[in-house]
């Protein structure tokens, strides 16, 4: 079924040129800041609707969203209209889906209900950071901290990952009593699918304090008698070489502590806004996770028992 094109008032598109032509007058619509309200689930009775599409809307909001993400003015009358087609494209193609029963079913409402929440909550902490700005004092106190811990040396090291600490320690063990060098384990470590480090340059500020310190108190070559926790893991570490450190000066790590600030920042909100919900639990823990009803049966059995003595 061919999808209908309409622009208000409503008028059937029977061919291209005529699409072409509800396209240009869409688009000084666009540009005039008039039209008509849609009746859609996303349209609110401010919203501009440009075409509609089989009845659906395609808004002015639409276009200017599409706009900014393809960085398209205004003046680019050109693109624009390639855009607004595109638009009704994906509407002719969602009808399509809708007019097939594709779209009520329980997946796709999950779908769509899950990315309206991700897009919300995109915006909701866009806005939280734009009122809450990461300020140039902040910015400077991290900085110094960082400069501090680093300290005046930095360490090339090598490393192998292991999921756990008794893994680590058995490896360190071998390296230390000297069944194998710490380059032998390495490549045995690999061969069996366990991340290796290889030589690598970093600085205090970058591991946990007491990793910081035992390289501080070692000699390149030396292997670190302790494995260090990392991430997820453990690791067997052998310092390789040391050097004078100079910090970066401030202008080339601002926007990175900017960044790193306004990320933690907006991930305290959410967990506070977490602990503060209200969540009510709609079904049992057993119904939610699949899990069968154990306990139950073994109170049936124990009531049966009893009722038979």
């Amino acid at each position: 079924m061919r999808s209908e094109i309409h622009f208000s008032p409503s008028l059937e598109m029977i061919s291209n040129p005529l699409k072409k032509y509800v396209i240009l007058a869409s688009l000084a619509v666009l540009i005039a800041g008039c039209g008509q309200p849609g009746g859609d689930q996303w349209v609110h009775e401010d919203d501009v609707v440009l075409v509609e599409v089989g009845g659906e809307p395609v808004t002015k909001a639409m276009l200017e969203v599409t706009m900014e993400a393809r960085g398209v003015s205004e003046d680019e009358t050109d693109r624009m209209r390639e855009l607004l087609d595109g638009l009704i494209r994906l509407q002719a193609v969602a009808n399509a889906a809708r007019d097939q029963g594709m779209v009520d079913t329980a997946k796709m409402r999950a779908e769509r209900r899950i990315n309206d929440l991700r897009l919300t909550n995109v915006r909701f902490l866009e806005g939280f950071q734009e009122r809450n700005p990461v300020t140039e004092s902040e910015i400077a106190r991290v900085y110094r901290e960082q400069v501090e811990r680093a300290g005046d040396r930095r360490y090339r090291i090598e490393a192998v990952q292991f999921p756990d600490q008794s893994g680590a320690l058995d490896a360190l063990d071998s390296v230390t009593g000297g069944q194998r060098d710490f380059s032998a384990m390495a490549s045995e470590a690999e061969a069996a699918g366990l991340q290796v480090l290889r030589p690598n340059w970093i600085d205090s500020s970058q591991v946990p304090a007491t990793f910081g310190e035992a390289l501080a108190a070692a000699e390149p070559g030396q292997v670190l008698p302790t494995p260090q926790a990392m991430g997820q893991g453990w690791l067997a570490v052998r310092l390789v070489e040391t050097e004078a450190l100079e910090p970066p000066p401030l202008d080339e790590v601002r926007e990175g502590i900017r960044r790193t600030l306004a990320s933690q920042r907006s991930e305290a909100l959410v967990e506070s806004l977490f602990e503060d919900a209200e969540i009510v639990p709609m079904l049992p823990m057993d119904a939610a996770t699949g899990e069968t009803g154990e306990t139950g049966d073994a109170d049936g059995d124990a009531g049966a028992s009893a009722g038979n003595g």
